[in-house]
């Protein structure tokens, strides 16, 4: 019978074009597009080195986030930001946060990597312009925007945006981590 139940409810939300479904268990959630999903395995898969354990901890921090029957963006913003952030400050110990100011340390790994293919190196400076205005754009759900009443909830398509680029900038990073890096 609850089975039954499960597939009514998903057919119903299926013909509403609801962002919804029912698991087996009757727990409600946010259902991902196969991108985002596919995007967010890779990232972990990423992660799995030891050496990201707490960049990895963040992430599926920022995952559970949106997973709920309320999906919560600005945590999920949040904790990506801060497993990219983490990931940042391991492979430069001596940048104290990520910021767009930051990035620019990156440019001479990439540019190594690179040196024999001039269409690839002017692209990855070209990443690391939107990089840096990734961070930027993150500050908005970082930062209150002043009024302790408000709560600077993105919508949820926002949040999956920068969640998706976030995990597009860590495998980038795990790219440039030079104790891994090819």
């Amino acid at each position: 019978m609850v089975r039954r139940q499960v597939e009514t409810f998903n057919r119903i939300f299926e013909q509403e074009n609801v962002s919804y479904r029912v698991d087996k268990q009757g727990g409600v959630h946010f259902l991902h597009d196969e991108e985002f999903v596919h995007t967010l395995h890779a990232t972990i898969a990423g992660l799995s080195d030891p050496r990201y354990a707490n960049s990895l901890d963040r992430f599926e921090s920022g995952i559970s986030a949106i997973n709920g029957a309320t999906p919560d963006g600005k945590t999920g913003i949040r904790n990506v930001f801060e497993a990219t952030e983490g990931l940042f400050r391991l492979m430069f110990s001596r940048a104290p946060r990520l910021t767009a100011d930051q990035v620019g340390v990156l440019e001479p790994i990439l540019q190594r990597r690179y040196a024999k293919d001039g269409t690839a190196a002017g692209a990855s400076a070209k990443i690391l312009a939107s990089f840096k205005d990734w961070i930027e754009a993150c500050h908005f759900y970082r930062h209150e925007p002043g009024k302790p009443d408000e709560i600077a909830q993105p919508p949820l398509e926002i949040a999956i945006h920068l969640m998706s680029l976030g995990a597009a900038f860590i495998r980038l990073l795990i790219e440039a981590d030079e104790p891994n890096a090819v």
